[in-house]
C-alpha cells in the first residue's frame, strides 16, 4: 500500500490583456512561480476548491471557468527524496475570470509566497513557472496552436 493517495489540485490560469497572473515566491535564494490553487478538500467540488484557494493565495475573488489542460506528476519518475517516493498528483487546470480586481489580504499564503503578479503570455519561457513544461502549452492554446487538454505526466 502506497503512503500517499492520489492528491488532486485545482489551479486557476487568469488571463487579462496578454498576461496571466501567477503566484510569485521567493526563499531568499531564488524566485519561482506558480499557478494559483491547490489540493482538493474531502466532499468539496473542483470548482469551490479553486475558489476558496485562489481566495486563500491572493485574496481574489474568482468565476471558475472552463477546464483547460489536465497534468499528471508522478514523484517516482522524477528522481524523488525518500519522503516523496509514491507520490502522484493530477492537477485540473482551469481559465478563470477576476469577479473583482481588488484582492483582499490572503487569508493563507502559502509558504515563501511574497505576492501576485501579472506575466506577459508571450515572455512565460523568461519566467520560473513551475511546471516548467506547461509553459509552452499556454502559449500555445492562447497563440491558436494547441487545442489539447491532457498534457501527460510531466515534471
Amino acid at each position: 500500500m502506497n503512503k500517499f493517495p492520489i492528491r488532486t489540485a485545482t489551479k486557476a490560469i487568469i488571463i487579462k490583456e496578454g498576461k496571466i497572473l501567477l503566484n510569485k515566491y521567493n526563499n531568499g535564494k531564488n524566485i519561482w512561480y506558480t499557478f494559483p490553487g491547490g489540493g482538493q478538500d474531502h466532499n468539496e467540488d473542483l470548482k469551490s476548491n479553486l475558489k476558496r484557494e485562489c481566495l486563500e493565495e491572493m485574496g481574489a475573488d474568482v468565476e471558475v471557468l472552463d477546464v483547460l489542460f489536465v497534468r499528471e506528476f508522478i514523484a517516482d519518475n522524477h528522481n524523488p527524496s525518500p519522503s516523496r517516493t509514491g507520490y502522484h498528483q493530477v492537477n485540473i487546470i482551469f481559465e478563470c475570470y477576476l469577479i473583482d480586481e481588488n484582492f483582499v489580504k490572503p487569508s493563507q499564503p502559502d509558504p515563501n509566497q511574497i505576492g501576485v503578479e501579472w506575466v506577459k503570455i508571450d515572455e512565460l519561457l523568461n519566467y520560473n513557472l513551475y511546471p516548467l513544461s506547461i509553459r509552452k502549452d499556454i502559449i500555445e492554446h492562447y497563440t491558436g496552436n494547441n487545442n489539447k487538454i491532457y498534457l501527460g505526466e510531466t515534471d
